[in-house]
């Protein structure tokens, strides 16, 4: 993921598109903390939970100046988000969610609310980056009931 962030990277540079250069860099810088913390290269589902973790950053954002009426700087912060999603994979539709997480109940027997921590775990490493920890956490609160 590095790599192809240096490639569009310098592509944004060309281009003169601003925006997007502040967003890779301020992304490379993040996975390069990453590397650092990590003392080693990092996985592609690390890569991608950071990628997730600057967007969740940007909507944030971009909800505190909305209600500050600041819609300028939340379009910005909005835009900023559409360009990190780039780089997530494709994420999975609600009703392939379900699905996956209708196998790990029904594998494991899970159907009361204390069972959500087991099935959240093992609905996360399944799933991994394909969707938001949010997303997951709803539908497995539907399924157990809470």
């Amino acid at each position: 993921m590095l790599e192809q962030i240096e490639i569009d990277l310098k592509t944004a540079l060309l281009a003169g598109d601003s925006l997007k250069v502040e967003v890779l860099k301020r992304l490379k810088n993040s996975l390069n903390n990453l590397k650092i913390e990590q003392k080693h290269a990092f996985s592609d589902n690390q890569a991608v939970r950071v990628v997730q973790r600057e967007i969740k950053k940007c909507i944030e954002a971009a909800e505190i100046y909305s209600s500050a009426d600041a819609s300028e700087r939340a379009q910005k912060e909005r835009n900023e988000a559409l360009i990190l999603e780039t780089y997530l994979p494709r994420q999975l539709s609600e009703e392939e969610l379900e699905t996956i997480i209708d196998k790990i109940v029904s594998e494991n027997g899970a159907s009361s609310p204390q069972e959500m921590g087991k099935v959240m775990g093992l609905a996360n490493k399944e799933i991994g980056a394909r969707a938001s920890g949010a997303t997951i956490a709803k539908i497995v609160k539907q399924k157990l009931g809470v």
